[in-house]
């Protein structure tokens, strides 16, 4: 069945790949001329027809020639990039980054081999992961070197791309659009280059958290400062008669009447690593649905907003090495701009598979961020057998949806928020019934941690 949105995007790619376009100056041009003949027709007994009629013919000679020329000028560009498409790559695309700061810009560059139409001009068009399309960006002529004997057919050109989610991105395709003068003709020629990019989660001010590091696997990194670190990495034993009884942990004989103690401290100087452990569980979110995919992208970008800020405040520090464990299978999406923990995080996603209770198993973790999309109940067991130099760190997500206050509501009622930029209406956010389920949950949480003896903070 052809419904509505399907008939206007065929239409839609019809007039894209059109060589003519049909603009708004064409359209009047085409309204005057049958206006001048209709008021000509009725004034049969003066000269004024044959004057009018003149000088219609002259100025359809001059438009016509003038069209022609535009034409031509098209056709040609777009013969020569076809005939040098044949013999080498025409199209150069890279991806770079204003730096690790920034919140989802991407710049891209474009370098092709091919003349623009006289007078007219070339225009990229990149589109991505099949949903997303780029505004078109001019090219113009790369400045010519004269020690190289370069001839003047480079065209380059960079834009600003804002992905809308914070992750990795394929590049679908990329068009040269070779348009004339008068924008009246466009011809398109599309590549399909095997290229990437990455949307970086931006950065925001975190105060510093102290960690406890453990063990560099390495031992190549020494601290200046002998720091406690536990003797295995199960941190729990059974009671025998020679323990402290201090080291009893009667929360765990409270819920399974065992008496268990916690391993003895060593003192280590290689403690130089800190393993971060970000759980990305989602009980909550159906990414499936509509309303939740808007929500699960917001708090997708803010999760991983704080986190990076929380990487970059600790490897800032310069006394340790920071060690990101995802809690899911990534791709290799190795970038030598990117580093090798900011890589990892762009690449992980929400998901129902990897509970917090395996996850957190895998090693000694020094520190471990949770959002409150994970159930308190998923927590307990976590919480119960954390090590004592593990600290957690819970990353209230619900403030990246806070209100605007009366000036933002009503900018939300009279206007139209924008999607692509990963907005959504405040008024749905406050008449959903997620946001009700999300606050109980947090209450859960904080007072879980409030009734264990770990250590925590929120951001």
């Amino acid at each position: 069945m052809i419904t509505q949105k399907k008939l206007f995007s065929y239409f839609r790619k019809i007039g894209r790949n059109s060589p003519v376009r049909f603009t708004f100056f064409m359209l009047l041009i085409l309204l005057l001329f049958i206006n001048e003949y209709d008021r000509s027709t009725a004034l049969p007994d003066t000269a004024f027809p044959e004057i009018l009629n003149l000088l219609l013919k002259v100025l359809s000679l001059i438009i016509l020639i003038i069209l022609t020329f535009s034409f031509l000028s098209v056709i040609l560009a777009y013969t020569l990039c076809k005939k040098k498409e044949a013999k080498s790559a025409v199209v150069d695309i890279r991806f770079s980054y204003p730096d690790e700061y920034a919140d989802n810009r991407v710049v891209c560059i474009v370098n092709c081999e091919a003349a623009a139409p006289l007078f007219g001009s070339v225009k990229a068009h990149p589109v991505y992961d099949k949903a997303y399309a780029a505004p078109k960006f001019a090219l113009h002529s790369a400045p010519r070197n004269k020690k190289k004997n370069q001839k003047k057919t480079k065209l380059t050109g960079k834009a600003i791309l804002y992905p809308p989610e914070t992750r990795h991105y394929q590049l679908k395709s990329i068009s040269l659009c070779f348009e004339d003068v008068l924008r009246l003709f466009s011809l398109r020629r599309t590549f399909y280059p095997d290229e990437g990019f990455s949307a970086l989660p931006g950065h925001e001010n975190i105060a510093p958290i102290e960690l406890v590091p453990m063990q560099s696997k390495e031992q190549l990194m020494r601290t200046d400062v002998i720091r406690r670190q536990e003797g295995e990495w199960l941190h729990f034993k059974d009671f025998e008669p020679s323990d402290d009884i201090r080291r009893i942990v009667w929360q765990m004989y409270a819920r399974n009447k065992e008496l268990v103690v916690r391993m003895p401290e060593t003192m280590n100087m290689y403690a130089s690593q800190i393993d971060v452990y970000v759980s990305f569980y989602n009980a909550y979110l159906d990414t499936l649905d509509l309303v939740g995919k808007k929500f699960s992208c917001i708090f997708l970008n803010a999760y991983k907003r704080m986190i990076w800020s929380l990487l970059q405040s600790l490897e800032t520090s310069g006394e340790m090495s920071v060690n990101y464990v995802p809690d899911q299978i990534v791709g290799d999406f190795s970038s030598p701009e990117l580093s090798e923990n900011l890589s990892k995080l762009v690449s992980v996603h929400w998901n129902r598979s990897h509970k917090p209770v395996d996850y957190f198993k895998l090693g000694p973790a020094s520190l471990c961020c949770i959002s409150p999309l994970i159930p308190a109940d998923e927590l307990q067991q976590t919480v119960h057998f954390a090590s004592p130099n593990t600290t957690f760190v819970y990353v209230d997500l619900r403030k990246s949806l806070t209100a605007k206050g009366l000036p933002g509501l009503l900018k939300d009622i009279f206007t139209s928020p924008d999607e692509a930029a990963g907005e959504i209406a405040q008024w749905k956010w406050w008449l959903s019934p997620m946001r009700a389920r999300l606050a109980k949950n947090d209450k859960e949480i904080k007072a879980l941690f409030h009734s264990s003896e770990v250590k925590w903070h929120e951001i």
